[in-house]
């Protein structure tokens, strides 16, 4: 019998699905129920246990959870209520939302993963600016139905304690807890089942194989993250433009970002940026083999999952110098984000500490 849902609707690409299948051990179990965006179904492969139900994205999405949630939930509850030792059903948010229409409530207990510190920043309109109002508008909507529907006895997990002391900034009041007290630490086992199963999908993909090659004559430098203005790509750009004046070891710069997003950056092409578009999360673990340094350059992360992956791969990390990348790891250096001379002088350093050409 269902008696625990997970609603992840929000996850069907990136990293929110690569941590999906790091927590697939916690996930994977039966008497689960999860459900997930239809854009997903072609990578949900390894779940067999859990019931899954795929809901496209559209207006009557939360309608069919609702109704979903109605019957599994009263079922619980009409068996439940015929048992001497009561239990409980949980209902985990991994979108970080509460639910919007409790069912249940005598028997129900709630869970928040609250993965996105955008919505609790107190700068948010600074960072994003008018050109990306879509942006602070739904962070904004978030963090006013975040308040509105969460209640006092709901649980809140979050994945560092940067981002729980945030919250307990904020004067919430809720229990927050780490994720590890729910699904156990993240680690190297979860990682290197992915990493695993794609290497046989993605043995002979093209952009592996450049990646490869590049790899035997250059200093390699990724950073995998979509083009948002937290993301910093702009000053780790203007730094590598820099480098180019004095360009004394062969490297390039990976950066899994589209040429039109790189010329709202940018008119001008460095030779040494390399564009790889979107990257499917098993490209990307592959990746990690071939390249010298993860350079990390976000002014705002909840977690920073590149930085996971690139320990885990034992791959040198060089990340800003913010408490959410020390929560995960400590880099090999540490910039300040926010001044292009100091990441321009770490590449530098980091070009003169590299050894493979020397």
């Amino acid at each position: 019998m269902i008696n625990n849902i997970i609603n992840a609707t929000s996850i069907h690409k990136g990293g929110g699905l690569t941590y999906l299948f790091l927590i697939q051990k916690y996930i994977d179990k039966k008497n689960k129920l999860i459900f997930l965006d239809s854009r997903s179904k072609k990578y949900i492969k390894d779940f067999k246990n859990i019931k899954i139900i795929f809901l496209r994205k559209g207006p009557f999405r939360n309608i069919r959870i609702l109704f979903y949630r109605i019957k599994y939930i009263l079922k619980f509850n009409k068996f439940n209520s015929k048992e001497e030792n009561i239990k409980k059903f949980t209902e985990l948010s991994l979108n970080g939302l509460p639910p919007l229409f409790r069912i249940g409530n005598k028997f129900t207990k709630v869970y928040i993963f609250c993965q996105n510190r955008l919505v609790f920043e107190k700068n948010n309109f600074k960072l994003f600016g008018i050109f990306y109002f879509k942006v602070y508008l739904y962070l904004l909507i978030h963090k006013i139905l975040f308040n509105l529907f969460k209640r006092p006895d709901d649980i809140i997990i979050v994945q560092t304690q940067s981002m729980r002391k945030l919250l307990m900034d904020l004067k919430i009041k809720n229990k927050i807890i780490l994720q590890e007290k729910i699904w156990g630490n993240i680690n190297k086992e979860n990682y290197f089942k992915i990493l695993d199963l794609g290497t046989k999908d993605f043995q002979y993909n093209p952009k592996l194989e450049y990646i490869k090659n590049l790899y035997k004559s250059n200093i390699l430098y990724f950073y995998p993250a979509y083009c948002l203005p937290h993301k910093n790509h702009f000053n780790l750009l203007k730094a590598f433009e820099e480098l180019e004046k004095n360009d004394k070891y062969p490297h390039k710069l990976l950066l899994t970002i589209t040429n039109v997003d790189y010329h709202k950056l940018f008119k001008n092409k460095n030779q040494n940026v390399i564009l790889l578009n979107d990257l499917s999360y098993k490209e990307i673990f592959i990746i990690y083999r071939y390249i010298d340094y993860l350079i990390f350059p976000s002014l705002i992360e909840s977690y920073g999952l590149p930085l996971l992956e690139a320990m885990f791969s034992n791959v040198d990390i060089i990340a800003s110098d913010l408490p959410f990348v020390y929560d995960i790891c400590k880099p090999s250096l540490a910039f300040n984000p926010n001044k292009i001379e100091d990441i321009s002088d770490k590449i530098k350093y980091s070009l003169e500490l590299n050894k493979r050409f020397q």
